[in-house]
Order: C-alpha cells, then structure tokens, then sequence
C-alpha cells in the first residue's frame, strides 16, 4: 500500500479562469505560476509533461455521469530556444501539437473540468515522460 500513500503538498484542486479560446500552452503557463501555497510543479519544471483531460456532464444519458475526454500534453520548454533537442522527445512527438490546441476544439462549455496529471522527467537520466 505504500506505493499509493503520497506525502505530496498539491492542493486537491486549482481554480484558474479559463476562456474557450485558451489553449494548453495557456493553461501550462498559468499552472507554472500557480504559487498557492507551494508551486505545482517540480524546480526546475523544464522536461516536465502536463497531460490533460476535459471532464464534463454526459447530457445525452443520465445528467449525474460524468465523463472524460482526453484534451492533449504540453511538455516545459519543449521546442522553445534553449531547450536540447534531445531531452528525451522522439522528434514526431505529437506534444507539441497539443500545445495550440484550444479548450473550443474539444468543445469545453462552461461547468466543464479539466483534470491535469504533472508527470515530472524520469528522475534516473532526465528524460521525459510519455
């Protein structure tokens, strides 16, 4: 059971206002600020891969089920000057895809959630994670 116990200092949830026109980078680079009360991500944060899924009321069946659609990653630093070009990223990865991608192209509405895993670069050799 160990192995699910967790010392960690993130907060259950973060709230950070978001517009249908804002896009992963966006709510990557609002997630990077976010201070309260301890940073969410790991120092240095560059290698660290955000993965997000958008999770929102199913109208079309029972309107108390929620379900999750998968929205896309954005890696820190990926393709931005000054980061190694091999820091672990095949170069057909399809994160840097995601990072333009609107919370309209997944048709997010107002109520909707959107749940962020932080997965920080493999401690061993710094690579990031898929």
């Amino acid at each position: 059971m160990n192995e699910f116990t967790s010392d960690s200092h993130l907060p259950l949830y973060v709230e950070i206002p978001a517009w249908r026109s804002t896009t992963l980078d966006e709510l990557s680079l609002d997630i990077a600020n976010e201070q309260s009360p301890h940073p969410l991500l790991p120092s240095p944060a560059i290698g660290t891969r955000l993965v997000f899924r958008l999770i929102y009321v199913d109208t079309r069946k029972d309107s108390s089920r929620h379900v999750s659609k998968d929205l896309g990653s954005v890696v820190i630093g990926a393709g931005l000057p000054g980061a190694d070009a091999d820091a672990g990223l095949p170069d057909d990865d399809p994160c840097y895809d995601d990072a333009h991608k609107t919370l309209a192209d997944a048709k997010f509405m107002p109520g909707d959630f959107i749940s962020c895993a932080i997965l920080p670069p493999n401690d061993l050799d710094g690579a990031v994670e898929p």
